[in-house]
């Protein structure tokens, strides 16, 4: 029987991040009061990124989540309900 050796470890595919998760934190910026230069400095610190649209989905996830533990709480809209 022969047997598959791994010599490097294989990541998942990264994936992109979408819309929602842009708006997302760009809602969760504004609403807590976090200036602009202080958003890109914690980008960079965490990802090595200025921008929310070059992070993939699970850092933009991540990033969110810590958001949400500064205090920002997302409401749903006041649409119509379906």
């Amino acid at each position: 029987m022969k047997y598959k050796i791994y010599t490097k470890r294989q990541s998942a595919p990264q994936i992109p991040i979408n819309g929602k998760q842009i708006t997302v934190i760009k809602m969760a910026v504004r609403a807590l009061g976090i200036y602009d230069g202080d958003y890109r400095d914690m980008l960079e610190d965490r990802y090595g990124v200025r921008s929310c649209t070059k992070l993939n989905y699970l850092q933009a996830r991540a990033f969110i989540a810590e958001l949400e533990r500064k205090g920002f709480v997302l409401k749903p809209s006041k649409g119509i309900a379906r």
